[in-house]
């Protein structure tokens, strides 16, 4: 009444090795990109990125001032690499190199027009 199928260990290891495959090809072909991050995020943060992809953006901002001297800036809570400091939250920053007072007004103008822009559609 009740039939036993028996596989030879052979074909168990050759369909493991095969789902393997098709499963790694599958993964190229669709794109999913899924960080080590993901897993401590809060189900709601899951919820707005969507579920498949999680993308991280940053903000980088970098000044050069009439001296010649660059600054780079980032935001985002994590450790910053080295040369680059955290987005000044005045609307000034001065030059370490010269002493010189940067205007951040514009900036801060350009910066929140293209946060407009990228959320609100374009309309032809």
């Amino acid at each position: 009444m009740h039939s036993t199928i028996t596989l030879p260990w052979i074909a168990v290891i050759a369909v493991f090795l095969l789902g393997g495959v098709a499963g790694w090809f599958a993964a190229n072909k669709v794109g999913v990109n899924v960080s080590p991050k993901a897993f401590n995020m809060p189900p709601v943060e899951l919820l707005r990125s969507g579920g498949s992809r999680f993308v991280k953006t940053t903000r980088t901002v970098v000044l050069k001032c009439k001296c010649g001297a660059t600054w780079q800036f980032r935001e985002g809570a994590d450790s910053l690499p080295p040369g680059v400091e955290p987005i000044p939250a005045g609307d000034s920053f001065t030059c370490k190199k010269c002493g010189r007072s940067i205007d951040l007004k514009v900036e801060r103008q350009l910066e929140a027009e293209a946060l407009a822009s990228l959320k609100s559609p374009n309309k032809v």
